[in-house]
């Protein structure tokens, strides 16, 4: 069989986006998807997505990650689904669209230069290891680690001491190193004329993805985990009104934009940034 794909990436997060409305694709063939993820024998990606129909909802995204397995909710990914679908299908002219993914339903926004607003799932409980660890679910799983300075860890070995012990050996879990007090200037980095949604934080993010099992360039659900700790904290100093936090990860800059009406607990979360489509072509199974 032989497959259109588009491949497209969100801060550096790249994604094959198959349009498979007649749901011809093998999705539980993990070693097919694991090769089309493959860097160097297929195409290569963090991970695969497939568009199916959905007679409520109108579309479905299935995801799995460079692994071959089905995951949890992407966030970058999400991003760059409603992208695909906006200019896949010319009735979204508004840029509006909506989709089901495997945490529940999400809205997102496109505007035309590929800045996408993905709004995620509210979060209604974190737990709080110590003052500087933290787990929460924000479609997917993670751990928040602040540190000093993201720039100077050792990343690999710090989060596999935290991916691989006794609580989350078995099922994994996303690893975010996050620093509050930035270590290098971004300003230069980042032209805040293409920044659509106003911010009132900056952190530096560094994620380690389970299922890629290495660092990635970037994290959506990880930067949304990442931005509500940033929000939680400020909270605590005052801040009660809705916070959006500049997300600064290897890959680019994200927004996340949300309300913390209690506390551990968010609402009107959404997570933001540029998405790009890489390529196109078509490949055999």
């Amino acid at each position: 069989m032989s497959f259109e794909f588009h491949k497209y990436q969100g801060t550096g997060n790249d994604f094959i986006i198959i349009y498979d409305s007649l749901s011809r694709f093998p999705f539980d063939n993990h070693d097919i998807v694991k090769r089309l993820c493959d860097r160097h024998f297929g195409i290569g990606a963090d991970g695969l997505m497939l568009v199916r129909k959905h007679k409520e909802h109108g579309y479905e995204m299935k995801y799995a990650n460079s692994d071959g397995k089905e995951s949890t909710m992407c966030g970058n990914g999400g991003r760059c689904f409603a992208a695909f679908l906006i200019a896949k299908d010319v009735k979204h002219k508004s840029g509006d669209v909506k989709f089901l993914a495997i945490d529940g339903l999400h809205e997102a926004h496109v505007k035309q230069s590929g800045w996408v607003s993905l709004k995620m799932n509210d979060v209604k409980s974190l737990e709080i290891i110590d003052e500087t660890e933290y787990v929460l679910n924000t479609g997917s799983p993670h751990v928040v680690k602040i540190v000093s300075n993201v720039d100077e860890i050792d990343l690999i070995p710090a989060a596999h001491a935290i991916r691989y012990n006794d609580r989350f050996k078995e099922k994994g879990i996303n690893i975010n190193f996050m620093t509050e007090e930035l270590h290098r200037s971004k300003a230069a980095m980042i032209d805040h004329t293409l920044i659509f949604t106003p911010y009132n934080a900056q952190i530096d993010v560094r994620t380690y993805e389970r299922g890629v099992e290495n660092e990635t360039l970037s994290c959506g659900t990880g930067s949304v985990a990442a931005a509500l700790i940033k929000i939680m904290l400020s909270q605590r100093h005052g801040n009660k009104e809705r916070s959006g936090v500049l997300v600064n990860t290897k890959g680019g800059p994200l927004i996340v934009t949300a309300k913390m009406p209690s506390a551990g607990t968010f609402t009107e979360i959404h997570l933001e940034g540029f998405t790009e489509l890489v390529f196109k072509g078509e490949i055999k199974i």
